[in-house]
């Protein structure tokens, strides 16, 4: 059997114990923090992705127009009823100029109701 001899006895018990009581709780405490920041960050994108899901379904599937523009009038979104209009696809409506495509250019009838005095 190997033994230390006296002179290191008392040295490697006080290494042993420094990373036991104090590196082992700590690097455990550590592991748990990362498992639980990855399982709630999970979580988080489970609900962002099940509210997107609704979201694109909502708007796809709407008859109303629903457009994106950014600062420079350029379309970053556009609802499949607003390609139907201008008889365009996505792709080809993406990043164009909105104004090319409003009603200004369009004549599109609305019946008006007309108030009887």
């Amino acid at each position: 059997m190997f033994t230390l001899p006296d002179s290191h006895k008392q040295e490697a018990f006080q290494l042993i114990s420094l990373t036991v009581v104090g590196v082992f709780p700590f690097v455990s405490l550590l592991v748990g923090k990362i498992l639980s920041d990855q399982e709630q960050n999970l979580l988080l994108l489970k609900s962002l992705k099940e509210s997107e899901e609704q979201y694109r379904m909502l708007v796809t599937h709407q008859t109303d127009l629903v457009v994106k523009v950014d600062d420079q009038n350029r379309l970053n979104f556009v609802s499949p009823s607003y390609c139907r209009l201008f008889g365009k696809t996505e792709e080809e409506l993406l990043g164009s100029n909105f104004f090319c495509h409003s009603f200004m250019k369009r004549t599109v009838s609305i019946p008006l109701m007309r108030w009887k005095n």
